[in-house]
């Protein structure tokens, strides 16, 4: 589940998970509640003399319930590390409930309200392709941590997506474009559903490829979810000249898309996806995901020799996890578990909700040791972040290998926030 994006938070991002809305999108509008800053009730909810109760609502079942639900494996190896150590401040943390939305709008909401009225847990850890239960609890002012692929994260100060908490859906940036002139190509394409979020995401692109050279040959954001004849799609690549296709669709849409390709001799053109960076689906499409790229928000997994952290988070994978599939929302778990400590350590032993949110949003330097692009909680919430930088991954020979990173680093970065060339920047160190 990969993503073309960047740390400032692009559509192609929240494309990465349209096949599970494309069954609930009527159901999940796009919330901007600004939750409020005031304490608000059971500011010690959970937490008692010798643990830290938190819980989870994940999309467990229903659609690509696989890619969601192990989240909570990387939070729990995390609280596993912490936990041999004491814990923080004496207490030890501990995963106590793990409620499943499955992938329903209505039961979202209510279990989040079970989690936080019935379960009385301290924080909440959330990764599905829905989230209407973000607005409540950004009303509730409960500290959530999870992965940012729906609009609710913006709900307010106290939720806290793994790449920042701010959506800019159709802002233009200059990564694909980038992308692009590295393969060679002046003219792009951009292919997505009529789902909204699938839409935004192609609009992004487009106002993207246009705002920094890029001729745009198709831009077709008609695309029915579970669609099998895109033969008119690709004889306008064909005619257009387009030499990168960027998509914003789940991967049945995005290996008809390079089916097509196929069939119709443009071995040439390349593809980027904004998901399937994972072995599983690699496996599943291996000849079909030859030469496609994917621009990642964090360190690929297969640079773990160039950042320590990475290989820790692997290891402890392996030692607590070791038959289960590797998928970035592990690492996502990870990452949120290690802001979620370090705002509990800054709180000090009187740990209260509030505390830990008011020293979370006090970090403008949050990398989780060196694994993302760091994260300006003073400005996240509200706007985009210092540093556009991604870590390009591509398929090659059946395998992802990075590409495109020097100097000892997976990532490529721009001048942020207002980019106006394509030109990268020195990565900054993220430590």
């Amino acid at each position: 589940m990969s993503q073309v994006a960047t740390v400032r938070r692009r559509s192609s991002r929240f494309a990465a998970l349209v096949v599970g809305v494309a069954v609930v999108a009527a159901a999940c509008g796009n919330s901007k509640t600004t939750g409020g800053t005031a304490a608000g009730p059971g500011q010690t909810d959970g937490v008692t003399a010798k643990e830290i109760d938190v819980g989870a609502l994940v999309a467990k079942t229903g659609l690509l319930g696989n890619q969601y639900f192990p989240l909570t494996y990387g939070v729990q190896a995390y609280f596993n590390e912490i936990n041999a150590t004491g814990g923080v401040n004496g207490r030890l943390l501990k995963l106590t409930k793990v409620h499943d939305d499955a992938t329903n709008p209505t039961r979202s909401t209510a279990q989040a309200k079970a989690l936080v009225e019935v379960d009385k847990v301290f924080a909440v850890f959330a990764s599905s392709p829905i989230f209407p239960a973000g607005t409540y609890l950004a009303q509730k002012a409960v500290p959530t941590f999870g992965t940012n692929f729906n609009a609710e994260w913006n709900s307010g100060p106290t939720l806290f997506g793994h790449n920042g908490s701010h959506n800019d859906y159709t802002g233009a940036f200059p990564f694909l474009p980038w992308l692009a002139k590295q393969i060679g190509t002046t003219t792009a394409a951009s292919i997505a559903y009529t789902v909204a979020s699938s839409a935004d995401c192609s609009k992004g692109m487009v106002n993207s490829f246009n705002k920094f050279g890029i001729k745009v040959g198709l831009a077709d954001q008609s695309l029915q979810f579970g669609a099998s004849d895109v033969s008119g799609d690709i004889q306008r690549i064909k005619e257009s000249g387009a030499g990168l296709v960027a998509t914003c669709m789940d991967p049945s849409g995005n290996t008809l898309i390079a089916k097509g390709l196929r069939q119709a001799g443009l071995t040439n053109v390349k593809m980027a996806w904004p998901n399937g960076y994972d072995n599983e689906t690699l496996a599943s499409y291996k000849d079909l995901m030859e030469g496609v790229y994917f621009g990642l928000q964090h360190v690929p997994f297969e640079s773990a020799d160039q950042v320590p952290e990475m290989k820790h988070f692997l290891d402890a994978m392996k030692r607590d996890y070791p038959n289960e599939p590797l998928r970035e929302t592990m690492l996502f778990g990870w990452i949120n578990a290690k802001l979620f400590v370090q705002g509990l350590k800054a709180a000090g032993k009187d740990v209260t909700r509030k505390k830990v949110v008011d020293a979370i949003n006090k970090i403008t330097n949050f990398s989780a040791d060196g694994l993302i692009p760091p994260i300006d909680w003073t400005k996240q919430h509200t706007g985009n972040g210092p540093y556009d930088c991604n870590a390009v991954v591509q398929v090659q020979h059946g395998k992802f290998v990075p590409v495109f990173g020097t100097g000892g680093t997976p990532f490529v970065c721009f001048n942020s926030p207002n980019a106006t060339t394509t030109d990268t920047v020195p990565v900054p160190k993220f430590s």
